[in-house]
Formats: structure tokens, C-alpha cells, sequence
């Protein structure tokens, strides 16, 4: 006895959907279900079809929709069902009155059902009903599985896949590229929203995307690991419609890529845990010179040369979808150890690109790279400025491809001053790190900030951070806590006075203020901290306190 339409609507997902018109066709058989967003769809339609479409492809043709209705019934199709609010507000009107007059059931999908809600169940049913299609199903499962546990790689297991697949498919994340039948295309990348969306999803689910500029729905699976979407498969409606046993086939057989791309990621996670530890020693000195050159041969470095080097951070972006991204993740400490570690696998596959002998790797919440130079000057501060401004634009450019792939985070980097061999890298590496939490500010966060940029603050880091301290307690500190209590802003006017050289008539323009209202706030100043703004003296310290104020910050 077949499977009709009536009792299908009775199954998880589709039971929740309206039949808008021809009911009088509700006992039709229901063998197949498919998504129809081509034109076309009916040429491939293989009879007692449930077609599942947001009508994409006809939403600005009422005679095709019109012209739709009556080529599925006669062509034996089951049942149309239409998910509105997508791309129409409601199920078109010429469809339901041509619906009605051929007894063809039109339903309407809620906006919060999708597709796999409504196929997943009916797939269910209709294998029960055919052991041929379900064995088939179980063959290529375990063929896969085989494939995935001999350990031949990413390569053969996606070949595998898509040779199974009625329809072309494709992987992709941020170091691959596999589009296998569709080498020769001209494939959209997923956007971040995309990207963001999948991630959030973590299961199959239609999306948007082009192929040689035509836009269709394909079907994703995205492939999230611990929070991270790590890749994507999609299937392309290229050769018919997408039919079910691929969606289940994609949906099992996903588990499988995510688990080579596991393995992948832990050998490499391992890996780079070893390249951070003996980075570690590299970065303190700890070690014979000669020692840390032979034992950096074994991660292919050759720290027998001079280096540029760079820290550089991972920072969440203040906004709502960052905020989101990281509360939905499970551990932040072990979150950020994860994302660092995928950062440096970024940063090493980038720069190997562009330059041979470069070394990189993690340490503590930053990602460390050790840029080879040549030519280091000697004794030249100016031409020291040069080579920073090279590898300066160098960093700047490859963070800039990088970026790309993080935007829910800014990359941040500093960059110390060039020093002779492998002795030379922990002083470099600590002017790197004072460089780069200057970058890090947030109130004037910047991409790259060399240890040249720091200006007096050179100076001032190599302060007793106590007595800093107290010096800022005993000057300007005294004007914060004023501020704070009486709601002024001294602070501010004096960092505006001293930002236009100490000209009255400058200052109380750009502060919108009164001349009179500006020699009144320096006055409370001077009454304050015992120091005259006027006074080149006073002035001087005066400056020093506020320099020193982000140092404690």
C-alpha cells in the first residue's frame, strides 16, 4: 500500500504545514521529496514527487508560478509546498486558484520549519518502504567509513564522498579549497555572515550561493568543531534536483570530514604545542646559542641568522555578534588556546608563502613570528628605521590577508628593534610585547605599533612600576579623582591644552569653551597638584603623569 500524502502530514515538520489549496488530492502517493529551485524542475521530476521551494527562481513570474501548478500535476507530482516569507509574503494567488482546479495540494511551509525538518522524517518513512535505497545507502556508508579510518586523508575521503553523490560537491575553509567537479567554475565564497550563520546552525541547511554569477540554493553542512566552524560541504543543484537520499548521505557522511579534520587539527595542535615550548626557550634565552640553533633545525628553523620579531594578538571586536560569538562557546580560556593555535597555522602557511626561514608559534596569549632580515645595519638608528618600516609594511600586508578570515576580532601586532642572532631575539621579543600593548589600546587601537612608535615610553617601561604609581598619585591622579567626584573634566582640558602647544585661544575653541573658563579649570589644576601649566618645569611633569597614565591603566 503506498504512502500518501495524508498520512505524511502526519510526520514531524510537515504536519505543522497548511494546505492552502487542493485538497481533494490528499491521497496521492508520496514516494520522493526534493527541493525545487531551478525553473526547470519538472524535466527531472521522477513522479509522486513532494516538491519543497521558496519559489526563488519564479518570484517575479505569476504565469510561470501559474504555469508550475499545472505541469506537476500532469506530470504526477505529489504535492507542492511553498516557504513564505523568504521571498514571497504568502502563497501567490494564482497558484491557489490554479491548484484548486486541478485537485493538486499546495501547502505552506512556517517560516520557522526548514526543509530538513520536513525531509528528514519523510525520509525516514520512505526508506522503511524501500530496502533497495537503504541498503545502497548503508553500502556507501561503510565504504566511506573504511575510507575515513585508514587513514589515506582528506583528498580521497572527499573524492569518495563525491563520487557517491548524485550531485557536484564542495569543501572549503580558510586553507582549502575543493571544488572537484566544479574545478573549473567560478564559485562564491561564503561570506562572514554566512559563515556566522552556519556556525550557529551547525547542522544541514539550504543557503544562498553563486555559481558562475547564478545564484541557487544549495545545501551546506556545516562542519563546527568546539565552537569553530572549521569547513564547509556544500551541494550544488547542478544535475537535477538534490535528491533525498544525498541529503541523508551528506548528513552522515559530514561526521566523517569532521572527524579527518579533527585529527588534522590535533596532529597540528601537538605540533605547534612543541614549536611553543622550545619557542619559549628561544624567547628567554634559556639555552647555549649553538644549543637553540641545532635543536630549531628539528621545527626546519634556522635560527642562524638575524630576525625581525613580531607578537601579535587576537582581540574580540566590541560588538554584539563577537560578544555572542564567545558566550557561545564552551570555555573562553580553552577557546582562545584554540583560536591562537588556528591563528599561527594561518600566519606560518601565509608567510611561507612570501619568505623562506621565518619561525612561528604561540606563547602565552599571543602568536609569536620571527621575520629572517639581512643586512642589519650597525650603529645607524636611521637606517635601523628602514629595515622596521620594510618588515613594518611586510606584517602590515599579511595581516591584512588574515584578517579576512577573523571578523569578530582585530589582529593586533608589535614590532621590536632588529638585533644580531639568536641572543638577540629576547630583547627584541620584550620591545615587541611593550610595542604591542601599546597597539592594544582600546581607545586608539591600532594594527601594527613598532618599538620606534613608542616615543618616551620607552623610557618610562623600564620604570619601577611602583613608583610610576605614585608619581601619577601625586600629579595628575589627584585631577582624576577630582574629576570623578565633582563630574569635571581637567583631565581632558589639560591633555587638549597640551595638544595645541599650550595656546589659550586654540585650546578653548577646540574644547567649545570660554578663554576665561580655560584659564579657570588651569587654575584648579595648579591648585590641585601644587604644579603650574604655564611653567615650563611643572609643565614638563605635568606631561610625564599623563604619559604614564595607559601604563597603569
Amino acid at each position: 500500500m503506498s504512502f500518501t500524502l495524508r498520512e505524511a502530514l502526519h510526520c514531524e515538520g510537515l504536519r505543522l504545514c497548511r494546505v492552502v489549496a487542493g485538497a481533494r488530492g490528499l491521497d496521492r502517493p508520496l514516494r520522493h521529496v526534493t527541493v525545487m529551485e531551478v525553473p526547470d524542475i519538472t524535466e527531472w521530476l521522477k513522479g509522486d514527487d513532494l516538491l519543497l521551494t521558496s519559489l526563488y527562481a519564479l518570484r517575479n513570474d505569476p504565469a510561470a508560478r501559474r504555469r508550475l501548478i499545472r505541469d506537476l500535476a500532469d506530470r504526477g507530482a505529489c504535492a507542492l509546498a511553498v516557504k513564505t516569507r523568504r521571498y514571497v509574503d504568502s502563497v501567490p494567488p494564482e497558484m491557489v486558484e490554479e491548484a484548486d482546479q486541478a485537485g493538486f495540494p499546495l501547502l505552506e511551509i512556517p517560516r520557522d520549519i526548514t526543509y530538513l525538518d520536513i525531509m528528514n522524517p519523510l525520509m525516514r518513512e520512505l526508506l522503511r518502504d524501500n530496502s533497495t535505497s537503504f541498503v545502497d545507502l548503508e553500502r556507501d556508508m561503510r565504504w566511506l567509513t573504511e575510507i575515513a579510518f585508514s587513514g589515506a586523508g582528506l583528498d580521497l575521503l572527499l573524492r569518495s564522498l563525491a563520487s557517491v553523490l548524485r550531485q557536484p560537491l564542495t569543501f572549503e575553509n580558510d586553507a582549502i579549497r575543493w571544488y572537484g567537479r566544479l574545478e573549473s567554475r567560478k564559485i562564491s565564497p561564503l561570506s562572514a555572515e554566512d559563515k556566522h550563520t552556519l556556525r550557529e546552525i551547525a547542522r544541514l541547511t539550504p543557503i544562498q550561493r553563486a555559481l558562475d554569477q547564478e545564484t541557487m540554493e544549495c545545501i551546506a553542512a556545516p562542519l563546527v568543531l568546539h565552537g569553530i566552524l572549521e569547513g564547509c560541504l556544500t551541494l550544488w543543484p547542478q544535475e537535477g534536483h538534490i535528491e533525498e537520499r544525498d541529503y541523508m548521505l551528506l548528513e552522515r557522511a559530514s561526521a566523517l570530514v569532521a572527524l579527518e579534520l579533527m585529527k588534522q587539527k590535533t596532529a597540528m595542535e601537538v605540533e605547534q604545542r612543541y614549536k611553543s615550548e622550545f619557542l619559549g626557550d628561544v624567547l628567554a634565552g634559556r639555552g647555549d646559542p649553538d644549543e637553540l640553533i641545532s635543536r630549531g633545525r628539528v621545527f626546519r628553523w634556522n635560527l642562524d641568522q638575524d630576525f625581525c620579531v613580531a607578537v601579535i594578538s587576537l582581540l574580540p571586536r566590541e560588538s554584539e555578534t563577537s560578544a555572542k560569538g564567545m558566550r557561545d562557546r564552551s570555555s573562553e580560556g580553552d577557546i582562545q588556546g584554540r583560536l591562537l593555535s588556528e591563528l599561527a597555522r594561518q600566519i606560518e602557511d601565509a608567510v611561507q608563502q612570501r619568505v623562506s626561514g621565518a619561525a612561528v608559534g604561540v606563547r602565552g596569549n599571543r602568536v609569536i613570528l620571527l621575520l629572517p632580515v639581512t643586512n642589519v645595519p650597525q650603529q645607524d638608528s636611521q637606517a635601523e628605521k628602514k629595515v622596521d618600516s620594510s618588515n613594518e609594511s611586510f606584517l602590515s600586508n599579511l595581516l591584512q590577508d588574515i584578517q579576512k578570515h577573523w571578523t569578530e576580532f582585530d589582529l593586533v601586532a608589535g614590532l621590536g628593534r632588529i638585533y644580531p642572532g639568536v641572543q638577540g631575539i629576547p630583547v627584541a621579543y620584550r620591545e615587541a610585547c611593550q610595542a604591542s600593548s601599546f597597539g592594544a589600546d582600546g581607545r586608539a587601537r591600532r594594527r601594527i605599533t613598532t618599538f620606534w612608535d613608542l616615543g618616551i615610553y620607552r623610557l618610562l617601561t623600564g620604570f619601577n612600576p611602583e613608583e610610576m604609581s605614585g608619581f601619577y598619585r601625586d600629579t595628575v591622579g589627584r585631577l582624576e579623582v577630582y574629576d570623578q567626584k565633582n563630574h569635571t573634566n581637567l583631565i581632558e582640558t589639560l591633555e587638549a591644552y597640551f595638544a595645541h602647544n599650550g595656546s589659550l585661544t586654540s585650546t578653548s575653541q577646540a574644547l567649545f569653551i570660554h578663554v576665561n573658563t580655560l584659564k579657570y579649570r588651569l587654575g584648579r589644576v595648579e591648585a590641585l597638584t601644587g604644579l603650574n601649566p604655564y611653567d615650563s618645569e611643572d609643565r614638563l611633569q605635568l606631561q610625564l603623569a599623563l604619559k604614564i597614565r595607559p601604563l597603569l591603566a
